[in-house]
């Protein structure tokens, strides 16, 4: 007959026996979860086609996007030449800013998308009062409209 320790009595069989079960319940879950979850390609246009398709799609969808945000936004705004300082053009200008940053972009395009984003957050600075970041944005979105005819509505 054997003898019961005195002090501290614990059964390590059970817990190293948890611990494997719980470690592979885990990794087949997770197995389950890699093997069963679509892929995902990181634009909402699915296409069925190659990802040169897609990338010409995404394209095109932006350039219509972004012409028709900034044809708006400049006919609300009027002549870029005449603009000053206009708290009421704040808002106009962080929504447009706002939505552009939610467009998505293909690689090709992202210089000009951040040209544009920079340029409406100068106008958008130069609106509430600072004359310097005004002329900055004027001038930034000139050069984006001088240097990518299509963006204009002609």
């Amino acid at each position: 007959m054997r003898k019961k320790q005195k002090g501290f009595n614990f059964d390590f069989s059970r817990l190293i026996f948890w611990l494997v079960f719980s470690g592979a319940s885990f990794i087949l879950l997770l197995l389950m979860f890699i093997v069963l979850m679509p892929p995902e390609s990181g634009i909402n246009i699915q296409t069925g086609g190659s990802d040169e398709l897609n990338k010409q799609v995404v394209e095109a969808r932006y350039k219509h996007d972004i012409k028709e945000l900034l044809n708006d936004y400049l006919r609300e705004i009027g002549d870029l030449d005449e603009l000053v300082a206009d708290v009421s053009l704040v808002e106009l200008t962080t929504q447009t800013k706002n939505q552009a940053l939610e467009l998505f972009v293909s690689a090709d395009l992202k210089d000009i998308h951040l040209d544009i984003v920079v340029s409406l957050n100068y106008l958008e600075a130069g609106f509430a009062g600072d004359e310097q970041k005004l002329e900055l944005g004027k001038l930034g979105l000139k050069e984006i409209f001088d240097k990518n005819s299509w963006l204009l509505n002609k």
